[in-house]
């Protein structure tokens, strides 16, 4: 049997094929594969357009629950701001321990 002098040419190629599919297949099963092949079959860009209007709308309700938390924190920085401005304005009792009832009484 002859071997024709161009077919052992193609012999390194094989590995290099196979390499190149192996390749191919983890890409295609990857999530950018799934992306890819997504995109075009053409549901992609409607997919894309829900997604735009869901995330719009989760935006803007996590804009609402920050600028209710920023309410409350500053109602309650007020109110501690108050309350220390009343509490240094008081002066503390001064308390006497009675030894015949065991508790501290203001004199």
């Amino acid at each position: 049997m002859v071997i024709p002098p161009g077919a052992l040419d193609l012999v390194p190629m094989i590995p290099i094929a196979a390499i190149v599919m192996y390749g191919l297949v983890k890409v295609s099963r990857s999530p950018i594969g799934q992306a890819l092949a997504r995109r075009i079959e053409g549901q992609a860009l409607g997919d894309t357009e829900d997604q735009v209007v869901e995330l719009e709308e989760q935006l803007h309700s996590l804009e609402t629950r920050v600028l209710e938390t920023q309410e409350r924190l500053d109602f309650t920085e007020r109110l501690l701001a108050r309350a220390g401005d009343r509490g240094a304005r008081l002066r503390p009792a001064e308390w006497s321990d009675t030894p015949d009832a065991g508790i501290a009484t203001p004199v």
